[in-house]
C-alpha cells in the first residue's frame, strides 16, 4: 500500500470576501491564529475535498449535503457562484470538491468531486476510512451496544483469529457450535462471528421453549381424553367383538327366523374369558398377600415409620426442637438424627413396597373387569332365548342395537389410544425441546463469556495503542460495557490505579481533544489506509499542554491538522508544518512556514473612529418580533393581517430605504427592489406567521 500526504490545500469556503486561500501542508500541521480567523476552514476544506463532507456544520457531526456546504461560500464577489475545495497530493494527485450556482439564481447545478480511484467518499456504503476522528465521533455519539459492536468490528477485524480463539477460551465442541450455528460467516471476523452464534443460540433457546409450551398445553388437553391408559391387546378384542357382533347381525338379518342361540352363546364364551383373566388376577394377588405375610417386616412398622417420617419432617420445617413421638424437649440435631434412622428403615421396606404395587394393580384391573363382565351378564340376560326359525324383528333389533354398542365400545378405545400416543409424543417432545433449550442457554452463556473475554483483551490492546500518543502521566482508559452493563466512555485511570475501572476520571475538555486524536490513531493503525487526516481542536491548552500534545502525536501516522490560539514553544513544534493566521490578520497575506514560528506580532493601538449612523430605517416592534409559533385557524389570521398592515405602511413611509431594511433582516426570504409592496407584504407576513400545528 503506497503512503500518499497531503501538499497544499486550496479553497473559498468561510472567507470574509469569497477570496480563494491556499496552504502549504505537510505531515503535521498546526494552525494558530485568533478566533474566527478561518482555522477550522482549513480542517473543512481538507475534509470536503477528500470525501466530499465536512465536520461540525450547523450543529451536525457529518454534512455531505450540497445545499447545506453551498452556504459556506461567499454570496458576492466574482466567485458567489462558485463553492470549491482542493488539495493537491504528492505523486501528481489531486482531490477537488465543487458545486456552482445555476446561472440564473434558480438553485445549484450538481456537485462535482475529482478524486484518485482509491478515495473513498463519505457517501460510500462503508463510509470513508480517510477521516478516522469521524469514527471516533460515532463510537462517542452512538448507543453503548452499537458503539462496543462497532469497536469490536474494527479493532477485531485487524486481529489474527487464531489468537482470538486461543483468547476465548473455548473448546472444539464449542467451536463446532459455532461453525454450525453460523454457517454463512466463514469469511467474517471471529468476533462478529461469535457474536452472530450467541444470538442465534438465544433464537434456538427461544424457540425450544415455545415448542415447550406448546406441547405442554397439548398434553394439558389431551389429560382429559386419555383417561386410564388403554392397552393395545385391549384395543383388539373390542375390535374382535365388533366383527363377531357384525357377523351376528349379518345372520339374524339372513336368518330372520334362524334363533339367537350363536348371539348367547358368543356372549357366554367372552363372559368365561373375562371370568378366567379375574381368577387369575385374584391368584396373583394372593400370591403377593402371601409372600407379604411371610416377609419379616411388620406392616405395622412401615405404617409407623411413614407416619414418624411425616412427623418428623414437620417438626423440622416447623423449627421445633420437641420430639413428637416421645414428646421430650432433645433438639434439633437429636430430630435430624431420628429422620436419619427412620429414613434408612423405610428403604429397607422396598420389597414390601413392591408388593403393595403389585396388589394395587392386581385390584385395579380385577375391578375394569369385574364392571365389564357386569356389562356382558346383563347383555347376555337381556337378550332372549329364542329357538332356531323363531327369530323376530325384534330379535334383529336386538342383535342391531349389540352390534352398535360394541362399535361405540370400539370407537371409544381407539380415540383413548390415539390420545395416549399423541400424549407420549407431546411428553417427549417436552424432555427433548427442553434438553435443547437448556444446551443453549448453556452455549449462549459460554459464547458471551468467550465474547467477554476477547472484548477485554482488545479494550486493552486498543488502550496500550492510544497511550502511544498520549503523555505518560495521562493513563487512558476506555470502560466498554458487556450484554448485563451498557456503557461506554473514555477516560484517564487516577494515578496508581490503572486498569481498575472504579478510578476511571472523566476527561477534561482539554484532554478530550487530545485523546481523541489519540483514538483516532489506533483506530488507523488497526485498519490502515494510503491517507488519513486527523482533526484536533484546541479546548483551551496551556502552552506547556500544547506542547506535550505535539510531541506525542508529531509520531502519529496519519495526516495531523491542528487548530490553537495559543502559540507554542518553538522547540515544541519540531516537525510540524505552522501556519501562522496572526500574522494573515495583521498583514492581509497568508504566510506559511516550517518549524521555526515568530513570536506573536504586537498589538497596535489604533484609535477606532466613530459608528457612522445607519441611513436605514428602524424595524416597527411588530415585525422585529420574529416568527411566531405554528399555528392555523383565527388566531394565526389575526396575526397575519396585522403583519401584512405593518408591513405595507412601513413600506409607503420609507420607500426603498424600508425594502433594503426587509432585505437585510430577513435574507431568506430574497426581496428584491423592484418587488411590488403586496408581495414584499404577503412575503414578510407569511413568514411571520408560519401555518402548523402546536
Amino acid at each position: 500500500m503506497t503512503k500518499r500526504k497531503i501538499e497544499r490545500v486550496t479553497f473559498n469556503i468561510k472567507t470574509g470576501d469569497g477570496s480563494t486561500r491556499s496552504y502549504q501542508m505537510s505531515g503535521k500541521n498546526l494552525i494558530v491564529g485568533p478566533n474566527g480567523s478561518g482555522k477550522s476552514a482549513v480542517q473543512q476544506a481538507v475534509a470536503l475535498a477528500l470525501t466530499g463532507a465536512v465536520d461540525n456544520l450547523s450543529g451536525r457531526p457529518v454534512v455531505s449535503d450540497p445545499k447545506m456546504i453551498a452556504r459556506m461560500g461567499y454570496r458576492g464577489g466574482a466567485d458567489k457562484r462558485q463553492v470549491f475545495a482542493e488539495v493537491e497530493l504528492d505523486q501528481g494527485e489531486r482531490c477537488r470538491w465543487d458545486v456552482m450556482q445555476h446561472t440564473e439564481g434558480t438553485g445549484l447545478l450538481r456537485p462535482s468531486h475529482v478524486r484518485p480511484r482509491w478515495v473513498v467518499p463519505q457517501t460510500s456504503k462503508d463510509n470513508s476510512p480517510h477521516m478516522p476522528m469521524r469514527d471516533v465521533t460515532s463510537l462517542l455519539r452512538a448507543s453503548p451496544k452499537k458503539a462496543r459492536e462497532r469497536l469490536l468490528t474494527l479493532v477485531g477485524a485487524a486481529q489474527d483469529p487464531t489468537h482470538l480463539k486461543e483468547v476465548s477460551t473455548l473448546s472444539d465442541a464449542d467451536m463446532l457450535l459455532v461453525e454450525q450455528l453460523t454457517p454463512a460467516m466463514e469469511d467474517c471476523a471471529f468476533v462478529d462471528r461469535l457474536a452472530s452464534a450467541a444470538v442465534q443460540a438465544d433464537k434456538l433457546m427461544r424457540e425450544a421453549n415455545a415448542d415447550v409450551k406448546a406441547a405442554s398445553n397439548l398434553m394439558v388437553s389431551l389429560a382429559e381424553k386419555t383417561g386410564m391408559r388403554v392397552r393395545p391387546e385391549t384395543v383388539l378384542a373390542a375390535r374382535d367383538k365388533l366383527r363377531e357382533a357384525e357377523s351376528l347381525y349379518e345372520d339374524a338379518v339372513a336368518n330372520s327366523n334362524g334363533g339367537n342361540e350363536e348371539s348367547r352363546k358368543l356372549l357366554e364364551n367372552m363372559l368365561a374369558e373375562l371370568r378366567t383373566q379375574e381368577q387369575k388376577l385374584v391368584k396373583r394377588e394372593r400370591e403377593a398377600f402371601q409372600k407379604q405375610r411371610e416377609s419379616s417386616v411388620d406392616l405395622d412398622e412401615i405404617d409407623g415409620v411413614d407416619g414418624a417420617l411425616k412427623a418428623l419432617e414437620w417438626s423440622l420445617s416447623e423449627g421445633f426442637e420437641q420430639c413428637p413421638i416421645c414428646s421430650s424437649n432433645v433438639g434439633r440435631k437429636h430430630l435430624e438424627t431420628c429422620q436419619t434412622f427412620y429414613r434408612d428403615r423405610q428403604q429397607s421396606h422396598e420389597e414390601v413396597a413392591k408388593l403393595n404395587e403389585i396388589m394395587a394393580q392386581c385390584d385395579q384391573e380385577a375391578t375394569r373387569l369385574r364392571r365389564e363382565i357386569e356389562r356382558l351378564a346383563q347383555d347376555l340376560n337381556d337378550l332372549p332365548v329364542v329357538s332356531r326359525k323363531t327369530l323376530t324383528q325384534e330379535d334383529v333389533d336386538a342383535a342391531r342395537e349389540v352390534m352398535e354398542k360394541m362399535r361405540q365400545r370400539y370407537t371409544d378405545l381407539t380415540e383413548r389410544a390415539q390420545a395416549w400416543e399423541s400424549y407420549e409424543h407431546a411428553e417427549k417432545q417436552v424432555e427433548d425441546r427442553t434438553s435443547r433449550a437448556a444446551d443453549m442457554q448453556a452455549a449462549k452463556r459460554v459464547f458471551q463469556k468467550a465474547a467477554k473475554k476477547i472484548l477485554s483483551a482488545l479494550v486493552e490492546d486498543f488502550e496500550d495503542r492510544v497511550r502511544t500518543y498520549l503523555s505518560d502521566e495521562w493513563l487512558f482508559g476506555l470502560f466498554v460495557g458487556d450484554d448485563r452493563s451498557d456503557a461506554f466512555y473514555p477516560g484517564l485511570y487516577a494515578a496508581g490505579h490503572d486498569r481498575d475501572s472504579e478510578y476511571l476520571m472523566e476527561l477534561s475538555e482539554g484532554q478530550r481533544a487530545a485523546a481523541l486524536a489519540a483514538m483516532a490513531s489506533a483506530l488507523h493503525s488497526y485498519n490502515p489506509v494510503s491517507l488519513a487526516c486527523i482533526t484536533v481542536e484546541d479546548r483551551g491548552y496551556d502552552v506547556d499542554t500544547l506542547g506535550r500534545v505535539l510531541q506525542n502525536l508529531v509520531e502519529a501516522e496519519p495526516t495531523v491538522i491542528m487548530t490553537t490560539t495559543t502559540m507554542p514553544h518553538a522547540q515544541d513544534t519540531e516537525g510540524w508544518n505552522v501556519i501562522n493566521l496572526y500574522d494573515e490578520e495583521q498583514t492581509g497575506t497568508v504566510r506559511s512556514r516550517t518549524r521555526n514560528m515568530l513570536p506573536p506580532p504586537p498589538t497596535l493601538q489604533v484609535e477606532e473612529p466613530e459608528p457612522e449612523e445607519d441611513p436605514l430605517p428602524e424595524l416597527p416592534s411588530r415585525l422585529g418580533e420574529g416568527p411566531d409559533a405554528p399555528n392555523t385557524g383565527r388566531a394565526r389570521g389575526g396575526r397575519f393581517r396585522s403583519a401584512r398592515n405593518c408591513t405595507r405602511k412601513f413600506l409607503a413611509e420609507h420607500g426603498e430605504l424600508a425594502v433594503s431594511r426587509l432585505a437585510m433582516v430577513f435574507p431568506e426570504l430574497e426581496i428584491e427592489l423592484d418587488d411590488d409592496v403586496d408581495t414584499i407584504a404577503e412575503t414578510v407576513a407569511g413568514w411571520l406567521t408560519p401555518v402548523g400545528i402546536r
